[in-house]
């Protein structure tokens, strides 16, 4: 399981070194180091000991550490260096002055040939049109991007005999950025879509894997896979005296639809799905199916298919399964959806409770908007509304009919009471 020191500099950055006096000698001379307590906080690997019989550090593995730190520092000043190169050459192009190349171009101390110069131009602005200001506010505006990419080790398609071990070569991830300087990046590894962290195969049966390498660095993502094939040669050497009618032609898998939606909270069943083989005929009950849909979590899913005939040869197909929530809440009212009062009565708001198959309780969160004037006669409704996290929205309706006369408007009752909903309810 050997891995890079990732960020080696931001590590550093956050070791404090100190100078002390050891406890047993405190007159003496002063020592230089670190201190464990605080070490153990940022670089936990180099710390030795536990708390009851005192913490110490391995020096000799900071060296690793500082090694990586040194290196990615030169490769920044080596970045720097040709950047002022390429400034510098910005300079004269832009206001006009003669150059003169012979073997090298030399600024100071940093030199570069022809072919490193051309390199360095390909990036210029040569237009003297905007004049050396312009071009360099445009330099100092641009985004240090980084262009990610991975590139598989050893032979992709990749073959491992029957029931012997496959051992995976992995992958090399780099970013460069615009000064042509390279990142070391880490990838993850995902085995017929399930991330990984060793590989293993079940080689007692041809089959067919597909391993996927995913580099992520400052929002950029690059990918890569590689197919296995587990092989039975011997199977492959029977047929080699009949060559004219050896079976080399590898199943045919139909996926149908290669995208499917799925609501969120249902059983999904996968369907849809056959194989086919010049030789063998039909072999739909011989896929293998790899990969899971979570119905709990929205979000695309990819479920890997793959099949092999009886020759050995093998065939790989795909499909993306979509989780979404496109079911509205449930609204239950408390009460009577209609209520009859007479002029004069108090009218009590009861609420409603609302449910969601994603989301759950979401009483809290109804919209109660409405109100009811026991004073005047007529019929008033008031509105419950909620929505999910999807934005699927419900609605019910509660109707209430004031009856009776209305009173003098000279003349005033203290049993007459106006009921306004206009905010969240809480479902009490």
């Amino acid at each position: 399981n050997i891995k890079e020191i990732e960020d080696p500099l931001s590590i550093i950055s956050n070791l404090q070194g100190v100078t002390f006096n050891w406890k047993t000698n405190p007159n003496g001379n002063q020592q230089i180091g670190f201190i464990a307590q605080d070490v153990k906080n940022v670089l936990p690997q180099v710390v030795v000991g536990d708390e009851e019989s005192g913490y110490g550090i391995s020096y000799g593995n900071v060296t690793a550490l500082n090694l990586e730190g040194v290196k990615k520092i030169w490769k920044k000043i080596q970045g720097f260096a040709d950047k002022i190169i390429t400034r510098k050459i910005e300079f004269h192009i832009a206001t006009g002055d003669e150059m003169h190349l012979h073997n090298k171009l030399c600024i100071g101390q940093t030199c570069v040939n022809e072919s490193q110069l051309k390199d360095l131009l390909a990036n210029v602005n040569t237009s003297t049109s905007q004049g050396g200001d312009n071009s360099s506010d445009q330099s100092s505006g641009s985004n240090n991007s980084v262009t990610v990419s991975i590139e598989i080790k050893g032979n992709n398609p990749a073959e491992v005999e029957l029931n012997t071990t496959y051992s995976d070569l992995g992958a090399t991830a780099t970013g460069v950025d615009e000064n042509g300087i390279e990142h070391n990046i880490s990838y993850k590894t995902y085995l017929n879509g399930e991330e990984v962290t060793n590989i293993t195969l079940d080689t007692s049966t041809t089959s067919i894997y597909t391993i996927e390498y995913k580099a992520e660095y400052q929002g950029q993502t690059a990918t890569a896979q590689r197919e296995v094939r587990v092989i039975d040669s011997t199977l492959n050497d029977s047929h080699t005296d009949q060559s004219n009618t050896q079976d080399s032609t590898p199943p045919t898998i139909t996926v149908n639809p290669t995208e499917v939606t799925t609501e969120a909270k249902q059983p999904y069943t996968d369907s849809g799905v056959t194989a086919q083989d010049d030789t063998d005929g039909d072999l739909t009950n011989q896929i293998q199916t790899t990969g899971e849909v979570d119905i709990n979590t929205l979000g695309t899913y990819t479920l890997y298919y793959s099949v092999s005939d009886s020759a050995g040869n093998s065939a790989t197909s795909t499909r993306n399964v979509t989780v979404q929530d496109t079911t509205s809440p449930t609204i239950t009212l408390n009460g009577d959806s209609n209520i009859t009062l007479s002029i004069g009565d108090t009218y009590t708001e009861q609420g409603a409770t609302a449910t969601d198959t994603l989301d759950g309780d979401l009483t809290n969160q109804i919209q109660t908007t409405g109100s009811v004037d026991t004073s005047t006669p007529g019929t008033y409704t008031i509105t419950y509304t909620v929505k999910d996290n999807s934005n699927n929205e419900a609605s019910a309706t509660r109707t209430v009919v004031v009856e009776g006369q209305s009173q003098n408007n000279n003349q005033s009752d203290d049993n007459t009471s106006t009921s306004t909903a206009t905010t969240t309810q809480s479902g009490e």
